[in-house]
């Protein structure tokens, strides 16, 4: 199942990341702590072969606890782009920070937020300022499975997509996610694990395009009036 929120090489910068940010004669700025970080992460990550090297996104961790650094730090960030970082984007936010971000030259491309009823009922303001964006900001959401746990192993619209596709109740919810524009963040390392869940979201695709598709109309719309849309 194609989605336009999955890159190749994706890391983060997070504020106060040691140890840029306790050698203060070495990085007295944020910026100049930025700098160092994304620098690091270049030569780790640097694909051979590729000159120069570059990431195909990097997301701040989380917005600092002071705005004007906060402003800084993306500054500082937005003069990588695009010799070698791609996209920009930020974890953890909230929607008055991103309001803030989105008048900066480069404004975040990508939101990376916990998905749950918990946190502002399933985050629906910040997902709903991404889809309204030109263009439109990839949301990515984690803690989709360990968040919810008190949804998708009991809903019963998970449950029918689920015996309708023929596969577990975790992918199930995936597909749901996804088909409401939420790119899923995986914390497996078990390739047969990821390989499972991607065999499994072709099943349900398959399933929903044909005799699955009036049951899973039904549920998608079932699932939307829960999380918003």
């Amino acid at each position: 199942m194609a989605n336009p929120g999955w890159f190749q090489i994706q890391t983060k910068y997070t504020p106060f990341d040691e140890p840029y940010a306790s050698q203060t004669e070495l990085y007295p700025t944020v910026t100049s702590q930025v700098l160092a970080s994304v620098e690091n992460s270049l030569k780790t990550l640097a694909t051979p072969g590729d000159e120069p090297a570059y990431l195909d996104a990097l997301v701040m961790h989380s917005p600092f606890p002071d705005a004007e650094d906060t402003l800084e730090a993306w500054t500082a960030l937005i003069t990588l782009v695009p010799s070698k970082v791609r996209l920009l984007g930020i974890s953890n936010v909230t929607l008055p920070t991103l309001r803030m971000l989105s008048v900066a030259p480069v404004p975040p491309a990508i939101v990376q937020n916990r998905i749950r009823r918990s946190e502002r009922a399933f985050d629906i303001d910040v997902r709903r300022w991404c889809a309204g964006q030109t263009p439109v900001v990839r949301y990515q959401g984690f803690w989709t499975l360990t968040g919810n746990r008190s949804e998708w192993p009991h809903a019963g619209f998970v449950g029918r997509v689920a015996e309708g596709a023929g596969v577990e109740r975790p992918v199930a919810w995936y597909a749901l996610l996804m088909a409401a524009q939420v790119v899923i963040l995986n914390g497996t390392t078990d390739a047969a694990h990821m390989r499972g869940d991607l065999d499994g979201l072709k099943k349900v695709e398959t399933w929903r395009e044909g005799k699955g598709k009036q049951e899973w109309d039904i549920s998608f719309a079932e699932f939307t009036q829960m999380i918003g849309i």
